[in-house]
């Protein structure tokens, strides 16, 4: 007799703000979950986020946050820093 396994966790959609730093700390952490598609990536400076993207299989390099909100993921990481 076969027993079948069924996964009742829906994959959340998640985007990461901010490259620079703890950026790519958090990407790594969450491009391994078995809970998280990877889905966007968000950073002033471009060619940051698209190779963190890149690294990550994230399919979305967002050029600010509006644009991040808007292509569908359902969680976002602020890596951002907490300084002024």
């Amino acid at each position: 007799m076969q027993t079948q396994t069924v996964s009742l966790i829906q994959r959340t959609k998640t985007g990461l703000t901010g490259c620079g730093n703890i950026g790519p700390m958090h990407a790594e952490a969450v491009a391994t979950l078995s809970e998280s598609d990877f889905e966007a990536v968000c950073d002033t400076g471009d060619s940051r986020a698209g190779a963190l993207a890149a690294k990550h299989g994230a399919p979305q390099v967002c050029a600010d946050l509006n644009s991040q909100l808007k292509s569908g993921i359902e969680a976002l990481m602020v890596c951002t820093p907490n300084y002024r």
